[in-house]
């Protein structure tokens, strides 16, 4: 029984959809209730709330995740009662807690946490964290009230903050449309928001713990802990309702509608990738030279045992690619020098085909100062007309945090580099579509203390390195990798190094090429046809549940479309010319693309209905422009 007096069902769930996320009302608000968390609160189309969700996080800072059990949904058509028990264990970490969430007419909705510790054990944080979405909140204003209950004007960042902007957060209010604003009201702790876009997640995070405060915190067992977030909104028609289909972006059963608008395009970024250092076999060896990858990393850390024989194999695998390589060097703090020109000798001497040298200091994995100018000297040979083949690049091989709190690693660089992850706070489908889209504000935040640098993603992983993710070898991968590079275009990277050739983060295994790898070796055959390639807009009017791409090289056109979801979706794509040939990417029984067959546009485009998670390409013979 709840505190409230509550009865709660005893079994493992009595959620109408089990497991599943669970469409809800308060008053104006659509949201949806997923596995503990609310997503995606909404008034009509206007985002309010990206999520409120509970985070228990170890020293280590890997996220323990929840088992739900005694799940009640009491739901009518404008308001909701929530009530369930959450259960985190891992190693020492045990911690339980009540979730109450209620939804109002009026549109308030309040998340209560209420827990205990069944252990002793040390965390980094337990708390509530609130989402605010960057796309509808970068570069707008809003108040903040302390806890000493005075109020400021403030504004979320428009660029990516590299440190926390807002401190001391007893509350967060911001217009949503005009006349109306969303509170958010925090109780139980301390908080504070830190910019997420840092690690690529497209939000602004209100957590508690301030992380000024020494941690990791001990809890003790039988220790309660007890927070609540409460969302109000302020305004003379908060009455006002979405339309009652509104269910959230990702929920939505609405025809998607791609536009293509061939008169706007951006290079197409070259892609490279990432290379294990050991002899290619034939199957390694015929994906290699399918995709046809602009260039190969390899890592070599001249400290350890081994390197040459690494850079040796690279050297034989990027020639039989008829590629040249990028170099991502680890050297020694107190090495530097002596180790950079073992680097130069080795690659001398192996004729190595190199096409770009990224240098970070081994401790740090960042581009530490000084260390780009003894590099140029030493890698590069000094003088102009020596290093014109090959660039220089360096940043951050950690995450865009580091470079963006330590800008001058980018000092005396030829190329800016980042790795990319898209999830290191949340881990479902959702999350990594939505990721997709803080390229453009890092690029902007980069231009800023870097200047027009051109900018490298190396490498892209699906999960921060050296995990890898069971999705690696489906569809979603392919997908997800569809919608990076139209972003990445956009953004004006200039080049992207995507996982690994092979094994269990790469674009094939020992016995077959994962779809992505069907994607890279599609779009090689159309980049290759030709003078060069440009990415087109194509632009969804949900970028939550369908991403796209679009290519030109000349007179050929291939639009791909990416269904995000694991439902059947349909999808119009507009703008496009009479007739075209629909490809499909894993269907009926083949491993790549299929044949296809020809469309003819009825109304004002091409009709697809997409299955879960599948990958389309509409193929296309265009009037040159």
């Amino acid at each position: 029984m709840s505190d409230d007096g509550t009865q709660l069902a005893s079994d493992k769930t009595t959620s109408p959809h089990p497991g599943q996320p669970v469409p809800l009302r308060a008053g104006p608000l659509s949201l949806v209730f997923d596995r503990g968390e609310l997503r995606w609160v909404r008034l009509g189309e206007r985002e309010v709330l990206r999520g409120i969700y509970v985070a228990v996080r170890p020293p280590t800072w890997d996220t323990v995740p929840a088992e739900l059990e005694n799940v009640r949904i009491d739901a009518e058509a404008d308001s909701f009662r929530l009530r369930f028990d959450a259960r985190h264990r891992e190693g020492p970490l045990w911690f339980e807690w009540e979730g109450r969430i209620d939804g109002g007419t009026d549109g308030t909705v309040r998340f209560e946490m209420d827990g205990v510790a069944r252990s002793t054990f040390v965390r980094n944080r337990i708390g509530l964290c609130v989402l605010h979405p960057a796309t509808a909140c970068a570069g707008r204003a809003c108040t903040k009230e302390k806890s000493d209950g005075s109020v400021i004007d403030e504004a979320f960042p428009r660029l990516v903050a590299p440190d926390q902007p807002f401190l001391d957060v007893r509350a967060l209010r911001h217009e949503v449309v005009p006349g109306i604003e969303a509170e958010v009201r925090f109780e139980g702790e301390l908080f504070e928001t830190e910019d997420q876009r840092n690690w690529s997640d497209a939000s602004f995070k209100t957590y508690s713990t301030p992380l000024a405060l020494p941690l990791p915190v001990e809890v003790r067992k039988d220790d309660r802990i007890r927070q609540v977030a409460t969302l109000t909104l302020h305004g003379a028609d908060t009455g006002v309702a979405a339309p009652a289909t509104t269910t959230g972006g990702w929920l939505s059963e609405e025809v998607i509608r791609v536009e293509v608008e061939r008169g706007t395009s951006w290079p197409m970024p070259r892609l490279g990738l990432g290379l294990e250092a050991s002899p290619l076999p034939p199957r390694a060896l015929e994906t290699l030279r399918a995709i046809a990858p602009a260039h190969l990393r390899v890592d070599v850390r001249p400290g350890e045992a081994g390197w040459r024989d690494d850079l040796a194999a690279a050297s034989d695998a990027a020639r039989a690619g008829a590629t040249r390589l990028e170099v991502a060097a680890f050297v020694s703090t107190d090495k530097t020098a002596k180790e950079l020109e073992a680097l130069a000798e080795a690659a001398e001497s192996l004729r190595a085909p190199i096409d770009t040298w990224l240098v970070f200091d081994a401790a740090t994995r960042v581009t530490t100062p000084g260390l780009a100018e003894r590099a140029r000297g030493i890698l590069l040979g000094g003088s102009e007309a020596d290093r014109a083949p090959v660039l220089l690049g360096g940043g951050s091989d950690v995450f865009f945090t580091e470079l963006n709190r330590g800008r001058d690693a980018a000092a005396g660089l030829d190329l800016v580099c980042l790795p990319l992850t898209p999830q290191v706070h949340a881990f479902d489908d959702a999350t990594l579509v939505e990721n997709t889209t803080t390229l453009g504000w890092i690029a902007d935040t980069i231009h800023e203390f870097a200047g027009q640098t051109p900018l490298a993603l190396s490498p892209v992983t699906l999960r921060p390195r050296p995990a890898t993710d069971r999705r690696q070898a489906t569809n979603f991968t392919a997908g997800w990798t569809l919608g990076l590079v139209a972003a990445a275009a956009r953004a004006g990277f200039a080049r992207l190094t995507l996982f690994k050739l092979r094994g269990p983060g790469g674009v094939a295994d020992g016995v077959r090429r994962f779809p992505v790898g069907h994607l890279l070796t599609d779009i090689a055959e159309l980049a290759g046809s030709g003078p060069e390639a440009r990415v087109t807009t194509a632009r969804p009017s949900d970028a939550w549940r369908c991403l796209a791409l679009a290519l030109r090289v000349d007179r050929r056109l291939r639009v791909f479309v990416f269904n995000t979801t694991d439902r059947p979706q349909d999808v119009v794509v507009t703008g496009l010319p009479h007739e075209a040939r629909r490809r499909r990417l894993g269907v009926a029984g083949t491993e790549g693309f299929d044949q296809g067959e020809p469309m003819i546009a009825a109304g004002d485009g091409h009709a697809l209905r997409l299955g879960p998670h599948e990958v389309a390409a509409l193929d296309l013979d265009v009037a040159s422009r």
